[in-house]
């Protein structure tokens, strides 16, 4: 009989996944003065995002703070639909992912816009 694998990432291993989450959110992204350019605030969001879907963390304000770069124009905007996706799991509350939801299909499900974008939505 083979043994199960284990994931021993050092996600799964951190000590309190919460504090951790929350100050990476605080220190990079959330505050107006960080000096972190886009692509390294999307390589912080990535990290933060995949703390949540694997501790299942609630971290309310990371939606919101999605929310301002989800729009066609954005460059790499993939990155921040499927960190919103990464970051919802059953322990959010729908009422706080209701406006995220909204605002894809009102700026990507919807007519007149490229097909590249309503793939993208």
């Amino acid at each position: 009989m083979r043994p199960a694998s284990l994931n021993f990432s050092a996600i799964h291993l951190l000590h309190d996944p919460q504090a951790f989450a929350e100050t990476l959110f605080s220190k990079h992204l959330q505050k107006s003065s960080s000096p972190l350019n886009i692509n390294q605030k999307i390589i912080v969001l990535n990290l933060v995002t995949r703390l949540v879907a694997s501790h299942k963390l609630i971290l309310l304000g990371i939606y919101s703070w999605i929310m301002r770069y989800l729009t066609p124009k954005q460059r790499d905007v993939t990155q921040f639909l499927a960190c919103s996706a990464m970051a919802s799991h059953e322990f959010i509350p729908p009422d706080t992912l209701e406006p995220i939801i909204r605002k894809i299909a009102n700026e990507f499900v919807t007519g007149g816009v490229s097909f590249e974008v309503l793939q993208a939505g």
